[in-house]
């Protein structure tokens, strides 16, 4: 085979096995609902803290959004359902708007950096503890915990949202990985585990110009999810196939001749 027959053959396919951009999801949400419990050592005229809360916040309405990225935290939970966290990996992020504050766990105290941030995919208590619960594809939560530090002082902050067993269903495939809305219907219920829709959020620093230990839980009467895809470039393995083929051929014509 002629030299320039060679090159017409690699320049066909160059183009052909560069990286091809692939699609990867990320889920982006909004919700919104009325504040069910607010623990703020502050307002309960503790010397030690500083008010973070405004007092009598119980009922009052807020807002948040939040995203993550489904390609490093997938969508389903499984058909046991596991844990999936992961460090430092920057795949979830939520925020709360409530009280004129906006909260966010990324925006640590001024002056302290950050140590470490874990990113729970999975199903809390309703008390704000990670623990265990009936483990089913009925469940969905996410979780944000980052730790700041700052002269030896400690900065916690953890925000999260659950989804329980009477939204998930509405889902096909149990996936957010579609547009869709959730409206709670309002109805009573005697224990939180049965509220379908909770958000979290705790605040624990121990610097003593700004002692801080407050928290509050919601209950969500609305959620929106719209999934944006984005281009991730990635080679594409069946095209470098064709290509090792073919100069596999360009040898065996060359043995030939």
């Amino acid at each position: 085979m002629k030299s320039n027959h060679i090159k017409r053959i690699f320049l066909f396919y160059l183009p052909i096995v560069l990286p091809l951009p692939a699609q990867a999801v990320i889920i982006d949400g909004t919700f919104k609902g009325k504040v069910l419990s607010v623990s703020d050592n502050g307002d309960n005229n503790n010397p030690y803290y500083v008010d973070f809360f405004s007092e009598n916040l119980e009922g009052s309405g807020f807002t948040g959004s939040f995203w993550y990225d489904t390609e490093l935290a997938h969508a389903n939970m499984g058909s046991t359902g596991q844990w999936r966290y992961s460090e430092n990996t920057d795949w979830f992020g939520i925020t709360f708007y409530v009280d004129g504050k906006t909260l966010n766990p990324d925006n640590i105290p001024d002056g302290s950096t950050q140590a470490s941030t874990l990113e729970l995919h999975t199903i809390s208590d309703p008390n704000g503890y990670t623990g265990i619960r009936d483990f089913t594809t009925e469940h969905f939560g996410l979780r944000e915990f980052v730790t700041a530090t700052k002269e030896g002082y400690i900065s916690e902050q953890s925000a999260g949202i659950s989804f329980l067993e009477q939204i998930i269903p509405l889902l096909n495939g149990n996936s957010l990985i579609q547009n869709f809305t959730w409206y709670d219907t309002g109805e009573h219920y005697d224990n939180w585990d049965d509220i379908p829709g909770l958000a979290l959020y705790f605040n624990y620093n121990t610097d003593p110009e700004q002692l801080i230990n407050a928290g509050l839980a919601a209950r969500l009467s609305e959620i929106t999810v719209k999934p944006r895809q984005i281009n991730v470039t990635e080679p594409s393995t069946l095209l470098l196939l064709i290509l090792c083929g073919t100069s596999l051929l360009i040898r065996n014509r060359k043995r030939i001749q």
